[in-house]
């Protein structure tokens, strides 16, 4: 079931898991599928919905189906993470808390929470290690702004703990003792259930209205849909309100080179957060949703060569003027061969939320330009 987080993943392998019986499920109903019962989230969501752009000449170039660009890539840093804290804050407000509770590692969480408390008249606490504090002093002082009150956390010499775990671990200790007046804000970093079913129903609020755009702009459904697969909340955000239309098929398409790079094997890096996951030190990320959408038969995962990132960088970059991201140039590259095959009429539609900015380089280096 979608909404059932296996055990072995939420919780029961150590004390720490206790904070799961300050929220439980029944504290938190999803919005009705008929739309009677929805968030109003709108109002605390800056630039939505973002544009769903139809590349024109570029489907004139294919000369197959009608192609459609989500661009998330236009929506505010963190959009992701935005629509979840949104939503854990109004939540938050519904059951009478007065405090929103949060960690942070860089910051940027921090001040989002620190936001959304502001404008909803909550009070915003946020844990943060005291040496990135120091390193990260713009987040700081934004929250401080913001009204949020910091609560620095010191690593204990000696202890095995990442900072992460270190402001994790009290930030919980903090909640489990101010139960009744407090409320932790996971991201997308993953919590108990409901978190994963809360953070799964606000990120899909980006389906559901591409789904509105869609039917207005071409008059009908989409046929096809896709985004980049791996490690990301592109498939959270686009693909769950998707999963009951039948009709649609959806893929999550990957970069081929990296799909086999560790050999079937777990790399140092996996091997400890595999090890702090069976611990209970952490919990799985987005992937544990990409393994629902796997596992629910309706999405496909595919594999894109760099040659076809390539195509799709060049021709998106020429025809319409969008340059895309590398891990998103490789779920071009697939979507657009795929729509040369299809019939005029129908309708292709395709994410886009990376940032190209950061991946300049790495898309020159790839157009084999010299840098």
């Amino acid at each position: 079931s979608p909404r059932t987080c296996p055990s072995f993943l939420c919780g029961g392998h150590g004390r720490r898991h206790d904070a799961v019986l300050l929220l439980s499920p029944a504290h938190y109903e999803p919005p009705s599928r008929g739309g009677h019962r929805r968030h109003p989230t709108s109002t605390l969501l800056p630039r939505r919905p973002s544009p769903l752009l139809h590349a024109r000449r570029l489907s004139e170039q294919l000369g197959g189906a009608q192609i459609y660009i989500k661009r998330e890539d236009t929506s505010p840093r963190d959009t992701h993470l935005l629509t979840s804290v949104v939503g854990q804050a109004l939540l938050a407000q519904h059951m009478g808390r007065k405090t929103l509770l949060t960690y942070s590692v860089d910051g940027r969480r921090g001040v989002v929470t620190a936001s959304i408390a502001a404008r909803l008249g909550l009070e915003a606490r946020v844990f943060m290690d005291s040496e990135r504090n120091a390193r990260h002093n713009s987040g700081p002082f934004r929250m401080w702004l913001l009204g949020a009150k910091l609560m620095p956390t010191q690593e204990e010499r000696g202890s095995v703990q990442t900072p992460a775990q270190a402001v994790r671990e009290a930030a919980l200790d903090y909640w489990l003792s101010h139960a009744s007046e407090s409320l932790m804000a996971f991201g997308l970093d993953g919590a108990p259930e409901p978190y994963p079913l809360m953070a799964r129903e606000f990120a899909a609020s980006i389906g559901r209205e591409c789904l509105r755009q869609v039917r207005l702009a071409a008059k009908r459904p989409p046929d096809l849909v896709v985004t980049r697969g791996g490690a990301n909340a592109d498939a959270l955000g686009l693909l769950p309100a998707m999963v009951p239309e039948k009709a649609i098929r959806l893929v999550c398409v990957e970069p081929a080179q990296a799909v086999d790079s560790s050999g079937g094997k777990l790399t140092p890096d996996k091997q400890r957060v595999a090890q702090n996951i069976l611990e209970g030190l952490e919990y799985p990320s987005v992937v544990r949703e990409q393994r629902w959408l796997r596992e629910s038969g309706r999405v496909e995962y595919q594999r894109a060569t760099q040659e076809q990132a390539k195509m799709a960088v060049q021709e998106l970059s020429r025809l319409e003027g969008i340059i895309p991201a590398v891990e998103t140039a490789h779920a071009m590259g697939w979507a657009f061969e795929a729509a040369a095959k299809m019939k005029p009429d129908q309708v292709v539609v395709v994410m886009m939320a990376e940032d190209a900015e950061k991946d300049a380089w790495d898309i020159g280096r790839m157009m084999g330009a010299s840098l």
